[in-house]
């Protein structure tokens, strides 16, 4: 039961990672430097929104999944949502179920490496999102993905 949960969030996870390469490309964690929110204006009388407009703006409309600002930061913050959730869910899964004790010690260290990673690499790109993408926090969250995603293979 754990093995197609394993490889869903592996996959989720390369997802989330191809997705973070085109927020370097687009230069996309330079803008919607807020969070939870893309959009937070109450300070100057506006409001805070999870979805920005725009997210369909260009024709044809693929190219918005790689190409628009917004859409391309949406989708990896709603990826990294994700694939935190369902990380998570594997760990928990795992850890609370009767195949635990079957499971060998490396799987059992390998299952808390991803949940530990996960957690980290999320608070790497929230401060790397709202600190508008200094070098050296870029390079970390990059790193970071490689980690997750070595831990969910």
């Amino acid at each position: 039961a754990l093995s197609p949960m394993a490889r869903g969030a592996a996959l989720l996870t390369l997802g989330t990672a191809v997705s973070g390469a085109f927020v370097a490309g687009n230069d996309a964690g330079c803008a919607y430097n807020t969070w939870p929110y893309m959009v937070d204006d109450r300070d100057v009388g506006g409001d805070a929104v999870f979805v920005p407009d725009g997210l369909l703006a260009l024709r044809p409309a693929w190219r918005n999944f790689f190409e628009n600002t917004a859409t391309v930061q949406f989708d990896h913050r709603n990826l990294a949502y994700a694939t935190a959730l369902t990380v998570g869910g594997l760990a928990a899964s795992a850890r609370f179920s009767d195949a635990w004790p079957a499971l060998p010690a490396s799987a059992r260290r390998w299952v808390g490496a991803g949940a530990l990673a996960v957690s980290g690499q999320v608070f790497l790109g929230v401060a790397t999102l709202v600190n508008c993408v200094p070098v050296p926090l870029a390079a970390a969250h990059q790193a970071g993905s490689l980690v997750v995603l070595t831990t969910m293979l």
